[in-house]
């Protein structure tokens, strides 16, 4: 049987081939803070798919015609008959309808996952990734439907034309493309929003009694935000630093930063756009790949999007929450002797095992045994416009921040490597042993394990014949140099330096 050195040890321990962390960790996404910066209701049910409203609108006095002297004297002028200017009103009819969208997730068999590793923290973490997908569902609705609904659609600039500029568009999925009739050329700027303020206070954005600095809120993304401070370092306002601190006057309202009138909300993921040919595509921030990591994997995972990263338009929005109210349609008892389940149509997810449908080979599935179930869920709302004109949509070109790149200074001599030494130890205490060799004559012959080292022989094989003090030395380091170095001493002697010992004994060499 082969040997083993006092520096190895036998194992016979089982070992396995994969070890698991206990935890389970899931990627954190931002999910688009819209929701609760829209007004909500419910769409009544029973009462059709398409509902108006009527909408009365201020009329402006006719304030051109002079003020009449008063006069005490009879038989002069109307006193009793003033004449009069006539004040009109108006109202319009606007209508919104239902719409519906649904998702679902595959299909779970029980069997299979009665035998998978960790079955209630993998499917806790995915119940959580399906609460985040509803609101960043929900999210992208309210802020498309801003969009659409928005009375002001303006590009930032145009070469010739100004600041402000109108636009039109048509579009085609969802929003996914978008023709917009001219592109801008120029990022949002502090000046460009300014021009807002007194528009969006007359059309009452501010209420009846607006507020000397009124506020208004802009949604935006946190490059924006910083673009729209750091350019402008000449503008300052008045707000107080705690206003958008947390649980400070305005932080519960979602702005935590200010700039001019404008309250600053950042949302992570505002609608951006890659041009092609005078058509915008929507690019999204994340784009699906396979979920394959260094030691494993499968699935998919969505991964940060670099188009949406460089894409070169954005929509921002002067937003104010009362400008739409975003409708959930409500479900209701038909008939007693008619049990229909109650329906959710805000995006909860609920797991389902009847009327599976087909699976992807076109078959029905069969779930007698009730081993088999998916989640779903379903969303129908309608967008109902109550102030669309205090919604600004602005489609402006962007920029990622601009990079100054800053030479070294003419006198900085960089370092060059040299050789490092990070040892944490002390150095080891080095003993030098002579052995004198003895008044024999060479040749000599060493035999095996006769060489002591602190009174103890080593062992070590027997020698050949050695002719003199250098075919010693070499014998010496090559079957004890695991005591150190052995050098000459003098003509005839020999040396051990090392750690190791601190007396040595060649009893051959000696004699």
């Amino acid at each position: 049987m082969a040997s083993i050195s006092c520096k190895q040890f036998s194992d016979y321990l089982i070992r396995r081939a994969e070890h698991f962390d206990s935890d389970i960790v899931k990627d954190i996404t931002p999910t688009q803070g819209w929701v609760g910066h829209v007004s909500t209701g419910s769409f009544p049910s029973g009462d059709g798919v398409t509902r108006q409203f009527d909408k009365f609108h201020r009329v402006q006095p006719d304030l051109s015609g002079a003020w009449e002297n008063v006069t005490a004297d009879g038989c002069v002028g109307t006193p009793c008959d003033p004449s009069e200017t006539e004040i009109g009103f108006g109202y319009t009819q606007e209508q919104y309808s239902l719409q519906t969208k649904s998702y679902k997730t595959q299909l779970f068999c029980f069997d299979l996952i009665m035998s998978a590793d960790r079955a209630k923290e993998q499917f806790s973490h995915l119940i959580n990734i399906l609460k985040d997908s509803s609101s960043i569902i929900v999210s992208d609705r309210m802020k498309t439907e801003a969009f659409r609904i928005a009375g002001n659609k303006v590009l930032t600039g145009l070469t010739g034309t100004g600041v402000n500029v109108p636009f039109t568009y048509t579009s085609t999925g969802n929003l996914i493309t978008m023709t917009p009739n001219a592109l801008p050329d120029s990022i949002l700027t502090i000046d460009i929003l300014q021009r807002w303020v007194q528009p969006l206070i007359l059309e009452g954005y501010g209420g009846a009694n607006p507020l000397p600095n009124q506020m208004f809120e802009l949604v935006t993304d946190m490059e924006t935000a910083w673009n729209l401070r750091e350019g402008n370092s000449s503008l300052t306002n008045s707000f107080q630093f705690t206003d958008f601190a947390q649980g400070g006057q305005l932080y519960k309202y979602g702005i935590t930063d200010a700039i001019g009138n404008f309250g600053i909300r950042v949302d992570p993921a505002p609608m951006r756009f890659i041009e092609t040919a005078g058509t915008l595509h929507r690019v999204f921030p994340y784009e699906n790949g396979a979920a394959a990591g260094g030691y494993g994997g499968s699935g998919i995972k969505g991964n940060v999007n670099q188009d949406y990263i460089d894409a070169p338009y954005q929509i921002d929005f002067i937003h104010h929450r009362m400008a739409m109210k975003s409708l959930t349609r409500s479900t209701e008892q038909i008939n007693s002797m008619m049990p229909f389940a109650q329906r959710d149509f805000g995006g909860n997810w609920q797991f389902v095992m009847d009327n599976l449908g087909a699976d992807a080979n076109g078959c029905v599935i069969e779930n007698k045994r009730r081993n088999k179930g998916m989640f779903i869920a379903d969303y129908s709302m309608a967008t109902k416009p109550e102030r669309p004109e205090w919604e600004v949509a602005i489609l402006s070109a962007r920029q990622r921040s601009c990079a100054t790149v800053v030479a070294k200074c003419a006198e900085f001599v960089p370092a060059t490597y040299n050789a490092q030494n990070y040892s944490s130890s002390n150095d080891a205490c080095e003993n030098t042993v002579v052995v004198t060799k003895g008044a024999g004559a060479y040749p000599i012959t060493i035999d095996a394990s006769s060489v002591t080292c602190n009174g103890v022989n080593v062992a070590h094989a027997a020698s050949a014949s050695l002719a003199n003090q250098t075919a010693v030395l070499s014998f010496l380091n090559t079957e004890l140099s695991e005591l150190g170095s052995w050098v000459a001493s003098g003509a005839s002697n020999v040396a051990l330096e090392g750690a190791v010992c601190t007396a040595v004994t060649i009893p051959a060499f000696e004699a």
